[in-house]
């Protein structure tokens, strides 16, 4: 979160910093969308994710649902292909019916999974350290170790690693 604060923090002072040469109308209406950006990053009950939903391509469902479900320490739902239009997927919670950003493991003809593709970071909170702990055990390899991101870690931790699958994923958190 104090990511997100911090990007939307600074977009008001990018949007003033313009060419002064402007013409006086256009400043007045980047003063209007910069005030609109603070006023809307103000509450945080109105934020909105960019990632509304994601998925990982696997090989094997139900060997990387069991990775996935070690290493976060959850329970995840799986459905068949039957019931998914062709797709056998095995879906993250949202335990607390947060509104959170989740998504699913997906096994179909249509997803290949590799470690060149999109880098989902999925939430460890509150320490990245016992997911990791959990990774080499369950398959995994961890590649990029646990670092700080920030001049004073301001923005957390992270650390990268290939799934079961071959899939290279990311885990976030802010201790």
């Amino acid at each position: 979160m104090k990511m997100k604060k911090l990007l939307f923090a600074l977009i008001p002072a990018v949007m003033i910093s313009c060419d002064q040469d402007k013409s006086s109308r256009h400043q007045d209406e980047e003063k209007k969308d910069t005030t609109i950006i603070s006023q809307q990053t103000q509450s945080t009950t109105e934020w909105r994710h960019t990632i509304d939903w994601f998925e990982i391509a696997v090989n094997d469902l139900d060997r990387a649902k069991e990775f996935y479900e070690t290493i976060l320490n959850i329970q995840m739902k799986t459905y068949s292909d039957t019931a998914m239009g062709g797709y056998s997927m095995a879906f993250f919670s949202d335990p607390g019916g947060n509104n959170i950003v989740t998504g699913a493991l997906v096994k179909s003809k249509d997803f290949v999974p590799g470690d060149n593709g999109t880098v989902v970071y999925l939430n460890a909170d509150p320490d990245l350290s016992e997911a990791l702990a959990r990774i080499e055990p369950a398959g995994g390899k961890i590649t990029m170790p646990k670092m700080g991101i920030g001049e004073e870690n301001e923005h957390g931790f992270m650390a990268l690693f290939i799934d079961t699958e071959g899939n290279k994923v990311a885990l976030h958190s802010q201790k």
